[in-house]
Formats: C-alpha cells, structure tokens, sequence
C-alpha cells in the first residue's frame, strides 16, 4: 500500500449507503432548513496506518512524501444532522471492509 507520509492523517469515511440515507432523510424532513448545511459522516476518524491494518493486517506498505498543504485531519460534526434530519450513520468502517 502507497500512504502519504507520515501516515496519521486522519479522515471520517462514509459508506455511501449512509450519504444515500442522509439525502433521503433530508428530502422528507419536516422541518424548515432554510438552507442549512448539514454534515453527513460517521463522527469517528481513522489514521492512514489504522485503516491500512484493517484493510490488511501486517500491511506492506510505501511511504510516498508528504503533499503540500495535507489536511492532518477531518472529522464530521453530525450532531445536527442527527438533531435535524433524524439520520444517524449505520454503517460502520471496520465492518464494511471485512464484507469485501
């Protein structure tokens, strides 16, 4: 596996089955949004190193050089997007690779 260096940038992945969901419950909200932006994510975030293992454990991996401007890390904020829309993520990422 090629990761970025140094590996523990963190990202909050989303199972497009949950994105899907979200955008259902937002069209059959019954509130008034004027607008709103909501987030849409699990609320938990991975380092490049932890999702490698999960993906393979005692992963081969290449470290290729940090890239100008990296985002060390993201996270979603979906306390309104449960509050709001009623949506809460069902998938979680551990599970969704060991179904693959």
């Amino acid at each position: 596996m090629t990761i970025v260096s140094p590996g523990t940038q963190k990202r909050d992945f989303t199972y497009i089955d949950d994105v899907v969901n979200a955008n259902i419950c937002a069209m059959k909200a019954s509130i008034i949004t004027n607008h709103k932006v909501y987030n849409v994510g699990t609320g938990k975030n991975y380092s490049m190193l932890e999702l490698a293992s999960l993906i393979q454990e005692t992963p081969s991996i290449s470290f290729i050089p940090e890239r100008p401007a990296e985002v060390h890390e993201t996270l979603a904020d979906i306390s309104e997007t449960i509050k709001d829309l009623n949506w809460t993520p069902a998938f979680k990422l551990e599970n969704m690779i060991k179904s693959y």
